[in-house]
């Protein structure tokens, strides 16, 4: 048996599945990112990170985001399964419409 852990933070939800064992390292990490950006014609934003599911730190592999008219500017992922993770870091980057990286989140550290 597994129970469920939920963490918040600005910008995403992470809910682990845990072994019942204290001490167990969590089985995988259920993430969801939410971002409010503003956004010119074409472009959208993507979640870029640490892991391969978020890139690996390359805008053009990232996880795209979903937006429209009733949520905008707020940006949504579907949930992503994260097997192993010790610790995530990620930004939001607004990805134009080529494909490529427009600007990066301008934060000093990346988020956790």
């Amino acid at each position: 048996p597994s129970t469920l852990r939920t963490v918040r933070s600005f910008g995403a939800q992470l809910g682990s599945t845990l072994p019942e064992e204290r001490g167990s390292s969590p089985l995988f990490v259920r993430a969801s990112f939410e971002v409010r950006c503003e956004t010119d014609w074409g472009e959208s934003v993507a979640v870029v990170g640490s892991t391969a599911q978020l890139g690996a730190w390359r805008p053009e592999a990232g996880m795209r985001m979903t937006t429209n008219q009733r949520i905008y500017p707020s940006w949504r992922s579907e949930p992503l399964l994260l097997s192993e993770v010790l610790e995530l870091e990620y930004k939001f980057v607004v990805i134009g419409p080529d494909g490529n990286a427009v600007r990066w989140e301008p934060l000093q550290h990346n988020r956790r």
